[in-house]
């Protein structure tokens, strides 16, 4: 376990009007053609966080803060979607448990998140309602890695997705690979490399049910 940090800042990230929550207008929306999805796809596509290292903590770590954003899916009343979201980013992983999880890859669906010192990051959606954790590994290895994997959930009108990265002891594992080398992955606005982690998730296909 990583040894607990101070929390010496705090950071929330909104949607729209800050460049790490961006919304494009021209996001895919594959097999669902009308302006419903269109609308379903500008609300919550390009939904971001980005989690800088704010002070050294080891060679290995430093220290972050929680950070969120959101987006409400707009579309045709009582409509409910299948979204499927390409998530981008370098972060470091965690181990999930129990409650009925199930995971693929990098990807959990529902379960639990222990606390064991390193980082949650999750999407949660209310309607349905389910979580996602987005980082499932090993923990306990304090080096980062570039995920870049497409998955498919449910979304109704009116729901909120929100995006999080929670650094449980207040601190994360810096941008580095397995020989303190940084890592980058292409493809996002984000600068690379990027001073600690970020995830990015970006629609590209909508059907209707």
């Amino acid at each position: 376990m990583r040894s607990s940090f101070a929390v010496i800042a705090v950071l929330l990230v909104g949607c729209g009007g800050d460049d790490t929550a961006h919304h494009p207008p021209d996001a895919p929306r594959g097999g669902c053609q009308s302006t419903d999805c269109d609308a379903v796809a500008t609300s919550i596509n390009g939904l971001s966080w980005l989690s800088s290292c704010t002070a050294p903590a080891s060679d290995k770590t430093c220290l972050s803060s929680k950070i969120s954003t959101s987006g409400t899916v707009m579309g045709a009343p009582g409509a409910t979607y299948q979204v499927t979201i390409r998530f981008r980013g370098v972060v470091e992983l965690k181990s999930y448990a129990g409650g009925g999880g199930t995971t693929t890859g990098y990807w959990t669906v529902g379960g639990t998140a222990p606390n064991d010192g390193y980082n949650v990051y999750e999407l949660v959606v209310t309607d349905p309602p389910q979580n996602y954790f987005l980082n499932n590994g090993p923990s306990n290895v304090q080096i980062v890695y570039p995920l870049d994997y497409s998955e498919t959930i449910q979304v109704a009108t009116g729901a909120t997705l929100t995006l999080s990265a929670d650094p449980v002891d207040a601190g994360e594992v810096k941008n580095v690979d397995a020989n303190l080398q940084p890592v980058s992955i292409d493809g996002t606005s984000v600068p690379q490399p990027y001073d600690g982690q970020f995830m990015v998730m970006d629609v590209t296909n909508i059907d209707s049910i």
